[in-house]
């Protein structure tokens, strides 16, 4: 089985993440404006309503910093094939157990993308999977650690 269209993929994946931008933006002002507003004065020494708002606030602010981040990142993406071992940016088709999965090595993991039927991952090179393909070519392997005990990660095809 061949790797999905890398444009595609690309596209998807910008569309996605442009449409989580907008919601957690949304989420974001939402959540300053609760931390912010009137009703969110304490009424006594116990009421917490602006504290637990502005908790809310500051990590909604973060989701949509890294969504930016990611959003920039893949945006800089190459829509041509890449050669040679796995890196940031890398389509992989990959056999994990009995499973052959399709997935995009990213800085960060992400939404999970639909592209001619195939779903395609995105995977951050800083998780266990990503970390064990990092440099790994067509036709190698790996052992990954799973709850379960190990399992072999084979990687059939980069792109």
């Amino acid at each position: 089985m061949s790797l999905p269209d890398r444009a595609a993929v690309i596209d998807a994946l910008i569309a996605q993440i442009d449409v989580q931008l907008a919601g957690v933006a949304a989420m974001t002002a939402a959540a300053r404006d609760e931390a912010t507003g009137s009703e969110s004065r304490p009424e006594n020494q116990y009421d917490t309503r602006a504290l637990e708002a502005s908790y809310l606030a500051a990590g909604q602010g973060q989701r949509l910093a890294e969504l930016k981040e990611l959003r920039m990142w893949a945006g800089q993406l190459s829509p041509a094939a890449a050669d040679g071992p796995a890196a940031q940016g890398s389509l992989l088709q990959i056999a994990l157990g009995r499973q052959v999965r399709d997935v995009l090595l990213s800085r960060a993991g992400g939404p999970v993308v639909e592209v001619g039927g195939r779903r395609v991952e995105l995977i951050s090179t800083r998780a266990p999977l990503g970390a064990a393909l990092l440099g790994l070519e067509a036709g190698d392997g790996a052992e990954l650690d799973s709850p379960k005990g190990p399992v072999l990660v084979e990687v059939l095809a980069v792109g």
